[in-house]
């Protein structure tokens, strides 16, 4: 019973950690809306903002397991003399503040495991279905793409519009029949350009992380807005970096405008989509086009950025995270040794 508690507080402590943080990063990611207009730096804070509560709850409980590395052998651990083994003594254990907390913590990690295996048996078996297809013959747009990108293209049959990239150690384009029917060699060409810059980007995969990141906290509103939020300004992120490549922005929002009006493949909206059923939210990048266009010559010089890109980001806090827990840690203002000493205990 008594490690039952000791894994029981391990929940409570990240989960109290995961949704201070969380708020806190919320407002202050409306506060930096205020202050910026780049579609690049709005993805990276609403990125940060979506990564950081689980991760750094995470980090800071991991810690919390090493053994100490400066203190004196023999010495006692302060924590063993504590009633509370963690964190938030203000929710005593065995009362009904920490037994819901707890069952909802529970139950936010079964939702998010759940979640994550059906999406992955949805991307395998739609994987299965599009690789086992033969597909239509490609066009000479799309052999020059394979060519100059080494990314294999597929051309379904399927009525719709659908076009993604799926895969990175074998990345293969998927295109409607439909797309290439409907759109000029200059739209295709724009629409390319913009899967292109997913790829490049890892769109697919920070996607993957971050409605992990979502489902951990489901029931809390402003995760969702924060998630969807970051969802369009990819978008907006993929037609400015296809702008720059093609130098055509007019010609993508014509393709989006088109694409609009089609249907879309069933089963794949989990994948990069240049389709946006939101109509604000397609005016919205039409306008960005728009602007990008009046620019002119500027679109060859990329913006200059305040905010560190997700790679880097996730480099840093990893670095300076366990620099600074490592601090907290041997100073032991939190009681951090608690679960290490506990669990060995029981």
């Amino acid at each position: 019973m008594e490690k039952f508690f000791a894994i029981s507080s391990l929940v409570v402590d990240f989960y109290i950690l995961a949704i201070f943080i969380s708020i806190l990063a919320f407002l202050l990611t409306c506060l930096g809306e205020r202050f910026t207009v780049s579609p690049v730096e709005r993805g990276r804070m609403y990125f940060i903002a979506l990564i950081s509560p689980p991760l750094v709850a995470g980090m800071f409980l991991f810690l919390s397991f090493m053994p100490s590395i400066l203190h004196l052998k023999g010495s006692l651990m302060t924590c063993l003399s504590r009633v509370y083994c963690y964190i938030f003594p203000f929710i005593p254990e065995k009362s009904e503040a920490f037994y819901g907390l707890l069952t909802i913590g529970l139950s936010l990690l079964l939702f998010t495991v759940i979640s994550l295996l059906l999406e992955g048996h949805t991307y395998m078996r739609g994987r299965r279905r599009i690789l086992n297809n033969p597909g239509e013959d490609k066009t000479s747009l799309l052999k020059n793409f394979e060519a100059i990108n080494r990314i294999k293209t597929r051309v379904t049959p399927v009525t719709g519009n659908t076009c993604f990239i799926m895969g990175y150690l074998s990345p293969v384009l998927v295109i409607s029949k439909d797309m290439i029917t409907r759109l000029s060699p200059e739209e295709i060409e724009g629409l390319l350009a913009h899967e292109l810059a997913h790829h490049q980007r890892k769109d697919n995969i920070l996607r993957l992380i971050l409605n992990q990141c979502k489902n951990l906290l489901y029931i809390f509103p402003h995760t969702h807005i924060l998630y969807e939020k970051w969802n369009k300004t990819i978008e907006m992120i993929s037609d400015e970096m296809a702008a720059r490549e093609t130098g055509r922005p007019l010609d993508i929002a014509s393709a989006l405008i088109k694409v609009h009006r089609m249907g879309r493949l069933k089963g794949y909206s989990y994948l990069s989509a240049f389709q946006d059923k939101d109509r604000t939210a397609l005016e919205d990048r039409v306008e960005r086009l728009i602007f990008l266009h009046d620019r002119g010559e500027s679109l060859k010089t990329p913006p200059s950025l305040l905010l560190p890109s997700e790679g880097g980001f996730l480099f840093s806090l990893i670095i300076m995270g366990f620099t600074l827990f490592f601090t907290l840690f041997e100073t032991d203002p939190f009681f951090l040794h608690c679960h290490l000493a506990r669990l060995v205990a029981s």
